[in-house]
This record gives structure tokens, C-alpha cells and sequence, in this order.
């Protein structure tokens, strides 16, 4: 079951400790280093729902023009459609004007049982400003944070790959 889902209403049954990953940003355009940071860290993880949540208005980026919320959530819908452990949120893009990260990460905090891990995946340029953003301690307590740098993810192993190290010393 999803967070929309859950959102709704939906009974949640109990199940093992569940991994969500939300990945904030403009995605303007989205492209293959944002699939491959969600790939990546949905391996590394093991993640087991990763959501793209578009921002409505970027509060770091309201100096630049960025394309209408609709076509940069169409470009997600068409990005991912192949990969079934990638999805979207349109949780920003239906609120009020500007979102802001923390509020992002308290909302979907609360639809998680407290036994489940959120990591909140940002690119390099986000992190670059990370200490000027809204509340970014609260923000910090609400989730994991982990800065996506395709060619740093790259060379890690996967949680597989860490289990079976770890059991073979």
C-alpha cells in the first residue's frame, strides 16, 4: 500500500519495517541522473517506495523560470513508467503556493507508522544551500538525509552487497 493510499484512509496491516525514500526538487528537466540517483539509492537502501515530489515554486530557485507543474510532472509520469519502484507525489504541486522541505517531510512522517525509515534524497546543488533552508533542523529529525552524486552512488555495493560482505567477514 502507498502513501496516497494510506492517505486515504486505507487499512495499514503490519509488515516489516518499511524504507520510503522522497526525492525533492524542480525536475526541470528530469533526467537520467536523477533516475539513476533513484535506482541507485532505492538498491543501496533498500528502499521500498521511492517518490519524486516536484515542488510547486522552489524557494531556492525563484530567480529562474521554471516550466508550468503539469509538463514537469508528465516528464516524471514518462521518466518512470518503466520502473515500477519509482513514482510521484503531487503532494507539493496540490498545496498552497509555496511548500517548503520540512513540511514535506512532517506530512509524510505522519502517514508512517514510527517504525518505518524516510530518507529525503536532494541533488548536490540543494545540499549546496541546505544550511539557508525553512527549519532545516526540524527537517533534519523528520527524515535521513543523502546527498544524490550519481558517480559517488555508483561506487558503493548495495545492501545486498553489504549483508553478504558482512557475513563472509
Amino acid at each position: 500500500m502507498d502513501l496516497e493510499s494510506r492517505q486515504a484512509g486505507m487499512p495499514v496491516l503490519p509488515m516489516q519495517r518499511k524504507r520510503i525514500a522522497i526525492y525533492g526538487g524542480t525536475f526541470d528537466p528530469v533526467h537520467s541522473g536523477h533516475l539513476e540517483i533513484a535506482r541507485r539509492v532505492t538498491q543501496l537502501f533498500g528502499i521500498g517506495e521511492f517518490l519524486f515530489v516536484p515542488a510547486m515554486v522552489a524557494p531556492h530557485k525563484m530567480d529562474r523560470e521554471v516550466s508550468g507543474a503539469l509538463h514537469r510532472y508528465a516528464m516524471l509520469a514518462l521518466a518512470t513508467r518503466e520502473d515500477p519502484r519509482l513514482s510521484i507525489s503531487s503532494f507539493e504541486l496540490d498545496g498552497p503556493g509555496r511548500q517548503f522541505t520540512v513540511d514535506t517531510l512532517l506530512h509524510f512522517r505522519s502517514l508512517l507508522p514510527e517504525s518505518a525509515d524516510l530518507f529525503f534524497v536532494m541533488g548536490a546543488d540543494s545540499w549546496a544551500e541546505f544550511t539557508t533552508w525553512r527549519e532545516m533542523a526540524t527537517a533534519a529529525v523528520a527524515g535521513q538525509f543523502d546527498c544524490g552524486d550519481a558517480a559517488r552512488l555508483r561506487h558503493l555495493p548495495s545492501a545486498g552487497e553489504r549483508r553478504t560482505r558482512s557475513e563472509h567477514g
